[in-house]
């Protein structure tokens, strides 16, 4: 698995839901914006539920924290006397233009979904033109990121 080559502790995750949940970004042009479609329909974020989380336990001996929709995190980590970067760090993805504008200021994970929808497309293209019944084939395809760090994870040395 991905996530355990970086030896990263994942104990604490909870598991459920039908599926994961996906969004689709449709850029816009000069005549109108771009557009951003979440799907989290049955997914695990959305089927979970508050009872679900020890906070005290999950936050136990954590200098850094990942969670998808992180502002009410944040929210949560001041209200109960966590500083953010200096006792946990936090880290986002997506990169949005609001990132920046938070308080602190968020670090993110820049993903190009531009390049991942047209790379999504191209390969539905492909499938509908093979119109084969056997087994697909899974594809691992990499696109390039790039982290953008900001106060909630720059420390200062002591």
């Amino acid at each position: 698995m991905e996530i355990r080559k970086h030896v990263i502790n994942t104990k604490n995750v909870i598991r459920g839901g039908d599926r994961l949940g996906i969004y689709f970004m449709e850029t816009g042009d000069f005549s109108r914006g771009s557009k951003v479609v979440y799907d989290r329909a049955y997914s695990s974020i959305s089927e979970i539920q508050p009872n679900m989380l020890d906070w005290k336990k999950i936050l136990e001996g954590v200098n850094w924290f990942h969670w998808t929709g992180i502002t009410p995190n944040i929210n949560y980590f001041k209200k109960n006397g966590l500083k953010v970067p200096e006792d946990i760090a936090v880290i986002g993805f997506s990169n949005w233009k609001v990132s920046a504008l938070t308080s602190p200021s968020l670090s993110s994970v820049e993903q190009n979904g531009v390049k991942m929808g047209k790379k999504v497309i191209e390969l539905f293209i492909k499938t509908q033109k093979e119109n084969k019944e056997e087994k697909k084939e899974f594809k691992t395809i990499k696109i390039p990121t790039k982290i953008c760090l900001r106060e909630s994870s720059m420390r200062t040395k002591t």
